[in-house]
């Protein structure tokens, strides 16, 4: 941890003598997961931006009151950071056990039957894997389940804006069966559009809806989704708990700690957009209130909170940069 942080956190550990904040666990949990996972993050790669410590330095120096300093550091706590080994593990994942399962209900394949594994592999071969969004690696997918015969890259964000449904159909081929894949799913707002279509599809299709992580509005939303469509079937890899999140809303069985970070994010936010104006400026809370405290390793979501990933002219320094597709 850089000095100026060193000091100040020595500072709050020494004054809290039970340890009741949780400060000297925090610091060793920090530089544990700086070594084994912060530092993968890769919007802040290159640019100068420094390595994680040197960042979380700039970032609790943007705040000019100590209080609020200290309630970022323990913020940290709650990040949920998911690196680029959680997130192959989440690939594995949703191809071998949600993806599997749903084939094996579908085709009616009884798993101690004699045969059960060719039954199985025919299944997946009737299947087109698809992505919502190109941030989900598809090709990555692919690979790392060792998906052989399946040369079709299909983007639901990219083939919807020129979309037809007669070509997309004699693109399935022999195909019956369409995943939808997505890495992150917050509000839920990019997956709906691509359902819908791929629902509407010739009913003999049977579509299932697999993000790798899920957040609780984005959990509603699929929920309806399903029960609207009748070829829909939901399954995610990983869903988080609303307790988890810091929207406007309390949200039972949260920590004691989000009531003063929930009125952090309001009195910090003017520091954090500045006075350049920003078109994706959603609020403290980030897009649609979500409230979120998640990371990737590739990215920053826009449902987390913007303190932890917008940068201003106040000065406000992020602690993981976002890298956004629309101008700032």
């Amino acid at each position: 941890m850089a000095d100026e942080l060193t000091l100040l956190v020595a500072k709050w550990i020494n004054s809290d003598v039970d340890d009741t904040r949780g400060f000297r666990g925090l610091k060793a949990k920090i530089d544990f997961l700086t070594e084994v996972l912060y530092n993968e993050y890769l919007p802040t790669k290159a640019g100068g931006h420094g390595e994680f410590r040197y960042r979380l330095t700039k970032w609790i120096r943007s705040a000019t009151d100590e209080d609020q300093k200290k309630l970022m550091f323990l913020l940290i706590n709650h990040l949920f950071f998911i690196g680029q080994k959680e997130m192959e593990a989440l690939y594995l994942t949703a191809y071998s056990c949600h993806v599997a399962k749903w084939l094996l209900r579908k085709n009616d394949i009884q798993l101690d039957g004699s045969q059960a594994e060719e039954l199985l592999k025919q299944a997946f071969a009737t299947t087109l894997f698809t992505g919502i969004t190109d941030s989900l690696r598809l090709g990555d997918f692919i690979r790392m389940n060792g998906i052989q015969g399946h040369p079709i890259r299909f983007c639901w964000e990219q083939g919807l804006t020129d979309w037809n449904p007669a070509n997309f159909v004699a693109s399935m081929g022999n195909r019956t069966k369409i995943v939808l894949l997505e890495d992150f799913v917050g509000s839920g707002s990019q997956m709906e559009n691509a359902v819908r279509n791929a629902c509407a599809l010739a009913q003999h299709y049977e579509v299932l809806l697999c993000p790798l992580v899920i957040c609780p509005a984005g959990l509603k939303l699929a929920n309806q989704l399903t029960a609207v469509h009748s070829n829909l079937s939901f399954t995610p890899a990983l869903q988080l708990e609303p307790s988890s999140f810091v929207g406007k809303i309390a949200n039972a069985g949260e920590p004691a700690l989000f009531a003063e970070l929930r009125q952090l994010v309001v009195d910090l936010h003017p520091a954090v957009i500045g006075t350049t104006p920003w078109a994706q400026n959603h609020g403290p809370y980030g897009y649609r209130d979500t409230g979120g405290l998640i990371v990737k390793h590739d990215n920053c979501p826009d449902n987390t909170i913007p303190m932890i990933h917008h940068a201003s002219n106040t000065p406000w320094t992020p602690l993981f940069l976002r890298t956004s597709r629309e101008p700032l």
